[in-house]
């Protein structure tokens, strides 16, 4: 490829229900280093050529800002779902960041270092807390261990309303002493979403089994311990969750491929949820595995990333204009586009039409005026 010609490449592909949309390589140069993070290469030197030639092709991209926020959120669910810290999923992280930060610096890779970070902190934080409950007398009826995450350097996470059982309620309590006890600065909050290593144990005909599943899915479990038949909405209420995640958290256990659950009508053929619609356990459920996890409907997040990434584009076109501005305190409208478009090219190619955009706003905000000889002269007000 010639690097002259290094404009971005896509497919368009199909989509089942709505139109067609288009797959940029910046998104498919992140699916395939997923693939390669959730798998064992044969040996290093493999590992190392293959991420080699991945960022050899990453150079030719223009869009790096959004091949980093569809990596940052396919890694944080890697990192998230690495629930025995698995050292090898670790290592290869560390060594493709490595890769790219001497292609990109430091600031390229801060959020992603400061994700690995994290992790590195979770099992001393543990203990800390596990010395915390025996100092206090307290003990967990449950097997509870949180990971704290900074915001700052993890995707945007969407934020829920989950009402836990009184069991898990007693276990969130507790860590919230324990983390205003250690920090007075920081503010503690709860993502249910992510919680996908819960660990239910049921007695079935065959003998007991034990179901990994997310936190909704284990919450909606626990319903049926004082129930033995409960219906959509009584779970909306109950757990306090809007109705699409009670929709796809009924459909991954009564629907998927271990039916724990099934509809207390009997009918088989429907597998729509309607509020009205009750269910109960599955006695007949039977299975050969004593331990099995249970899937989780994946909502889709590919418009959410792409979203988030024209918002940060904003934001990093004003800051860059600012910045411009600020130093060279006066610009023709075409040497501050100009400008701001080579000092950008880096991340990503700026529209023209964007970046005037952009400069309107700020001169609403008044960080620019225009001059009154030559409306298309700008001047940094400080």
């Amino acid at each position: 490829m010639n690097p002259q010609q290094s404009d971005t490449f896509a497919l368009k592909q199909k989509t089942k229900d709505g139109p067609d949309y288009v797959v940029t390589s910046s998104e498919l140069l992140s699916s395939y280093l997923d693939g390669i993070m959730k798998k064992e290469m044969e040996t290093e030197q493999i590992l190392d050529e293959t991420l080699d030639r991945c960022v050899a092709l990453f150079t030719y991209i223009n869009d790096k800002d959004l091949f980093q926020s569809f990596y940052m959120k396919q890694m944080s669910r890697r990192l998230l779902q690495n629930t025995h810290k698995n050292e090898r999923l670790l290592d290869q992280e560390r060594q493709l960041i490595s890769k790219l930060k001497m292609k990109m610096g430091n600031a390229y890779t801060s959020k992603l270092e400061g994700m690995l970070t994290d992790l590195t902190h979770a099992e001393l934080q543990h203990k800390q807390f596990k010395d915390y409950l025996t100092q206090k007398q307290e003990k967990l009826s449950i097997d509870f261990q949180p990971l704290v995450l900074t915001t700052g350097f993890w995707p945007a996470f969407k934020h829920d309303t989950l009402a836990p059982p009184v069991e898990m309620m007693a276990c969130l309590t507790l860590f919230g002493r324990y983390y205003q006890s250690i920090t007075q600065s920081r503010k503690l909050t709860w993502i249910h979403s992510l919680g996908n290593s819960m660990t239910v144990l049921r007695k079935w005909a065959k003998g007991p089994r034990e179901m990994t599943t997310s936190a909704y899915q284990a919450c909606v479990m626990i319903l049926f311990n004082e129930r033995k038949s409960v219906t959509a909405s009584e779970i909306e209420v109950d757990l306090k969750l809007p109705f699409d995640e009670v929709k796809r958290t009924i459909h991954s256990l009564a629907y998927g491929k271990f039916a724990i659950l099934k509809r207390s009508d009997g009918n088989k053929a429907s597998k729509k949820c309607e509020k009205d619609d009750a269910f109960e356990v599955n006695e007949e459920f039977s299975t050969n595995s004593r331990k099995f996890k249970i899937p989780t409907l994946v909502r889709a997040e590919r418009s959410d990333v792409i979203d988030t990434n024209q918002e940060q584009r904003r934001h990093v076109i004003e800051a860059c204009v600012v910045r411009i501005m600020k130093s060279r305190r006066q610009m023709t409208h075409q040497e501050l586009n100009a400008e701001t478009i080579k000092q950008l090219s880096n991340l990503f190619q700026p529209e023209p039409k964007v970046i005037k955009k952009r400069i309107e706003d700020l001169i609403q905000r008044q960080y620019l005026e225009r001059d009154e000889q030559d409306r298309n002269v700008y001047r940094y007000l400080a």
